[in-house]
């Protein structure tokens, strides 16, 4: 696939969006950084911390996909939810 930059991850957020058995969330991190704010399922964030509380909360009802960018250094310091599954061991 030719395109510009940042124009593949944008296609595969849309490809989990039309799975339609996830909540979608698009660079919430990046929203607050440049904007201020940034929804996440209908919580408004103003801080790095809140979108990590606001997405771990929405995970809580159900699998969340978010894309994010990966330009910034995002202030986030947050154990790793339990929900969460561990790497695979080898």
């Amino acid at each position: 696939m030719w395109c510009v930059p940042r124009s593949r991850s944008t296609v595969f957020l849309r490809t989990m969006a039309e799975r339609g058995d996830l909540t979608v969330v698009h660079e919430p991190f990046s929203r607050v950084t440049f904007f201020g704010s940034a929804d996440v399922g209908g919580t408004s964030c103003s801080t790095e911390a809140e979108v990590a509380k606001a997405l771990l909360e929405l995970a809580g009802s159900g699998p969340v996909f978010f894309k994010e960018t990966t330009d910034y250094r995002y202030r986030v310091s947050s154990p790793t939810p339990r929900s969460c599954a561990p790497p695979p061991t080898r």
